[in-house]
């Protein structure tokens, strides 16, 4: 085939059509997929962390009649406490001694484990079936990348996948993402598809309240693009029945505690793999000595600059919701819901990489998001693809090495050299927003013109979607 273009051996598509075992590579993934299931499941001995933790929380609140959010207080919305508490309600025996004979509790831990573990395998398989439809619907990357990334991520952060909540939350962000892109595309179920993508959203936030930094983004769009009062109205409730529904169930036991999960958080320092962590390390030899504590259950880093820079952190989350806002109304009635769907994405990313809260685990559905966002935006050109999978393989490498284990103690002590690693984590997750935001502009401009419009089919670019 003669080249058209100078620049087409740089296109990823084409060089990865030319491929003569293309077709070989999605086997590839769902085999390695599937080997490092197997490999979690038998071999692989994880060091189980908050899993004992929500283990006991279900227990004490079911066992021992005591209610959640009054009496037991959990962290996280009421979704996630349906997902903790399942294994518990599943069980047939009993526990209701105030403190367990070391025997029960070995018995009691055996059989919560393997319940739970149950639960996050099916929701982890659900992502890795979801990302690949997300991919074909998006039609811009070859079919394994998608897949073949959250494979990938969460293979490498093994103590973690299963003992956590994020691949949950994953699970929710692509259900709602191929329900809002389904809702662009189809002609005949247009608007089920849209509720149904505001149906997730909601359980997404009733589930982890991260996702909440979505909404507004998406409201706007169908705000311009619903076609009718009507159409709107169905929309915003599916929001707020999942997003508020779970949490008003718990309001005749627990009263005004339901709200404890927001209070929990809103009261939290500044985690020690934020990037904040390292902001505050660098202000130590100007006189701005550190210290570290737990707290919340997590460790905490504190010195005199504690206090400013969760102030900057959280004013920056507003200042950046404040600015992509105002760009999206500025665009008027060509903020589509095409637009919304990359918009949502970017700021989820963008607020969490920001917020003084971080854990490891948020890089299982952060860097999976990150590439759904990157097939949306990004130029099938080798060099940005690059610089993405760079900047978001190196938090991920780090913190592989880094939590658990003796490394996490070293930067607790403050060693020199996991706590560069951890500086390099921080300036890799910046990095690989501002890259993203970088694109979003590229693609989107602050006004559509016919420039940006020739660029976008240079760019090989679908159009948008016919609103819904």
């Amino acid at each position: 085939m003669q080249a058209s273009d100078s620049n087409e051996d740089y296109n990823i598509s084409e060089l990865f059509a030319r491929l003569p075992l293309r077709d070989v590579c999605l086997a590839l993934v769902i085999g390695g997929f599937v080997f490092s299931r197997l490999w979690l499941a038998l071999v692989f001995q994880p060091l189980s962390a908050d899993i004992l933790i929500y283990g006991n929380d279900a227990r004490q609140a079911i066992d021992r009649g005591q209610a959640i959010y009054r009496d037991v207080k959990l962290e996280y919305p009421p979704v996630a406490w349906w997902l903790i508490a399942t294994p518990r309600w599943l069980s047939s025996t009993p526990y209701p001694e105030e403190r367990m004979s070391r025997s029960d509790w070995n018995e009691y831990r055996r059989n919560y484990i393997a319940g739970y573990h149950f639960e996050l395998f099916l929701a982890d398989v659900a992502c890795f079936v979801l990302i690949f439809f997300v991919g074909r619907k998006l039609g811009t990357v070859p079919k394994p990348v998608l897949p073949g990334v959250y494979a990938a991520v969460t293979a490498a952060q093994p103590h973690l996948i299963y003992d956590s909540l994020d691949v949950v939350l994953l699970m929710f962000l692509l259900l709602w993402s191929i329900s809002w892109l389904n809702s662009l595309s189809s002609r005949t179920a247009a608007d089920w598809w849209a509720v149904a993508s505001y149906l997730f959203l909601g359980l997404g936030i009733s589930f982890k309240i991260v996702p909440i930094f979505m909404v507004p983004f998406c409201l706007l769009a169908d705000v311009w693009q619903a076609r009718g009062a009507w159409r709107f109205a169905t929309r915003f409730m599916a929001l707020a029945l999942a997003a508020c529904g779970p949490f008003l169930l718990y309001v005749p036991s627990a009263g005004s505690g339901v709200l404890y999960p927001f209070q929990y958080h809103s009261e939290r320092g500044i985690h020690l793999e934020s990037i904040w962590s390292t902001v505050v390390q660098l202000g130590s030899p100007f006189g701005f000595p550190y210290r570290l504590e737990t707290s919340h259950e997590s460790v905490d880093i504190v010195s005199g600059l504690s206090t400013t820079v969760k102030l900057i952190s959280r004013l920056s989350i507003l200042g950046l919701g404040a600015a992509f806002g105002i760009w999206a109304l500025l665009r008027g009635r060509r903020y589509d819901r095409r637009t919304a769907f990359d918009l949502a994405l970017l700021v989820l990313l963008n607020c969490t990489i920001l917020s003084n809260l971080f854990s490891p685990q948020f890089l299982h559905w952060m860097v999976p998001i990150a590439f759904v966002l990157a097939a949306s935006i990004l130029p099938p050109r080798i060099v940005p693809w690059c610089g993405l999978t760079l900047f978001s393989l190196i938090p991920v490498v780090i913190s592989t090495c880094i939590f658990p284990g003796p490394n996490f103690l070293g930067l607790i002590h403050g060693n020199p050299t996991p706590l560069a690693a951890a500086t390099v984590r921080s300036g890799s997750l910046v990095t690989m927003a501002l890259l993203l935001d970088l694109y979003f502009f590229v693609r989107y401009g602050v006004r559509r013109s016919d420039s940006v419009e020739r660029s976008l089919a240079e760019m090989g670019s679908r159009p948008a979607g016919q609103p819904a």
